[in-house]
């Protein structure tokens, strides 16, 4: 009787090329560019600035923090109320935006707590654009000021990017001065183009000859 042996199987683990080493390596790079480019865009995010509050009222400041979240995911009612508060409590408006008539209604202290901070919105805005933290007591002088200058008051109300406008402070020489005079507002604020020394921030600039 005729027996056939089999050769057992080969174990041994094939030694990888070069060019597989090198093609595996390709891939693991190219599989981590894109968590890499994420990491990057999240950490180039700058850092949310609070929001000053001035009162020293605890209850005000609770509503306050509240409407801070609530804008926080509410952007278009806020734009709306900085640009007109008396819409706040406009039955036209409140249907339009029902998420803020339930607010209203959760939280019934919130329109004396606008009132009472009558620039919180526009304080909400400027945050926002702020490259470092706004100090209370130079928003307090800022919200002091406005108050004597209420037209200006509300062209920044209606669009806050102008307080940083080159343009905007040459035909506003008073809130130029303003500026120039608080180094906290004007630092986080105003962008900076190159100035003669010795220059002003409203000074008209130089003709060329």
């Amino acid at each position: 009787m005729q027996h056939f042996f089999m050769n057992p199987p080969d174990l041994r683990i094939p030694k990888p090329s070069l060019r597989n080493i090198c093609l595996t390596a390709f891939l693991i790079a190219l599989a981590s560019l894109p968590w890499a480019a994420r990491a990057e865009s999240t950490a180039a995010e700058p850092a949310k600035l609070p929001v000053p509050i001035l009162t020293t009222d605890e209850k005000i400041q609770a509503e306050l923090n509240s409407l801070n979240l609530f804008f926080d995911t509410n952007s278009q009612v806020e734009e709306a109320l900085r640009a007109n508060a008396d819409k706040a409590t406009d039955a036209a408006f409140l249907k339009l935006n029902p998420a803020w008539d339930q607010h209203l209604k959760l939280r019934p202290d919130t329109i004396r707590a606008l009132r009472a901070e009558r620039g919180f919105l526009l304080h909400r805005a400027l945050a926002r654009m702020a490259r470092t933290p706004l100090l209370r007591d130079e928003v307090a002088q800022f919200d002091a000021f406005l108050d004597q200058n209420p037209a200006l008051r509300q062209q920044l109300e209606r669009t806050p990017r102008l307080i940083g406008d080159s343009a905007f402070l040459i035909a506003n020489p008073r809130l130029a001065d303003f500026l120039d005079a608080h180094a906290g507002l004007n630092t986080a604020l105003v962008e900076r183009p190159s100035m003669a020394p010795g220059a002003k921030r409203g000074d008209r600039p130089a003709k060329q000859p």
